[in-house]
């Protein structure tokens, strides 16, 4: 972590940075990670892959470099990433290293750490990738669609505000941690909430998290979780996630009975439990069940 906070310029420009940079690079509304290798070709970046060993995997997580070319007098660009970490966050790490990309002009070879310390560029890098990634406003808006057009989700329980990181997750192809501090960045979570929720290993797969993602988003989210480098196929749909989510957004309301939640949701084969509901049980004090026993077998 970073003892350095930005300032409001400081932040401000790098939001401005970011959304003329999604302009630039024609995302339209798109995530970036599910387009990143193809921004970075189209900025003739050359992206390379390295894996390190188990033990050091945290400690080197990306590269950049930049060296003259003899052949053109032009430099040539280079981000190299670790490839031994989930996908979603080599993403974050691509994006991390494409700030140094259009902000640094000397040739150089920047070295981006697990622990940024102090080092004010590598702070404002990961700033960068964060808006580039969820930009403010469209994060803003569909954090709204997900809550009744509230922002705010400090009183909501833990497992209801699993499920909108989980969607984020899964519609910004981001990890989990990025989605929890963006939440706290535009004000939605608090500082104290924001622990709380940084607080476990959401990679676990008997995390309550990560069972809500699973089914959620079946085959893409174990994607987004796996290395890259044991990443065999491309990400599919498996799940409409969408439509699972509305269902749990209609019981919220009370537009449908807990019933209609455990049939609804056994068609897409997932169990009300994962996400935090459990069955009610009723209970009738003893006048009540007197005067059932009394009318029981009698016609009304």
């Amino acid at each position: 972590m970073s003892n350095h906070i930005l300032n409001e310029m400081e932040i401000t420009e790098i939001q401005q940075l970011a959304n003329n940079q999604r302009s630039d690079d024609k995302l339209n509304g798109n995530s970036v990670g599910s387009k990143i290798f193809t921004i970075m070709q189209n900025r003739d970046i050359n992206v390379l892959l390295f894996s390190l060993s188990e033990e050091t995997k945290n400690s080197i997580l990306g590269l950049y470099i930049r060296k003259p070319n003899s052949v053109n007098n032009r430099s040539s660009h280079y981000i190299a990433i670790n490839s031994a970490v989930p996908y979603d966050d080599m993403v974050f790490n691509i994006c991390h290293e494409y700030y140094h990309f259009l902000t640094d002009e000397i040739d150089q070879v920047l070295i981006t750490r697990s622990k940024v310390g102090d080092d004010i560029n590598e702070v404002k890098a990961n700033r960068f990738a964060a808006e580039y990634l969820l930009p403010k406003h469209d994060f803003e808006l569909f954090i709204k669609s997900e809550n009744d057009g509230k922002l705010n989700l400090n009183d909501y329980a833990e497992h209801l505000v699993y499920r909108i990181v989980a969607m984020s997750v899964l519609k910004y192809r981001v990890a989990y941690q990025v989605v929890v501090k963006r939440l706290f960045e535009i004000n939605s979570i608090n500082e104290e909430y924001q622990d709380k929720l940084l607080s476990f290993n959401e990679r676990l797969r008997e995390s309550v998290y990560f069972n809500i993602g699973k089914n959620l988003g079946g085959d893409n989210f174990e994607y987004l979780n796996r290395q890259y480098k044991d990443n065999k196929t491309s990400v599919v749909s498996s799940k409409d996630n969408t439509v699972v989510s509305d269902i749990l957004h209609n019981y919220d309301k009370g537009r449908i009975s807990i019933e209609t939640l455990e049939k609804d949701l056994a068609i897409f084969g997932v169990d009300m439990g994962t996400f935090g509901y459990k069955e009610e049980e009723v209970e009738f004090d003893d006048d009540l069940l007197e005067i059932l026993e009394d009318n029981e077998g009698k016609d009304t």
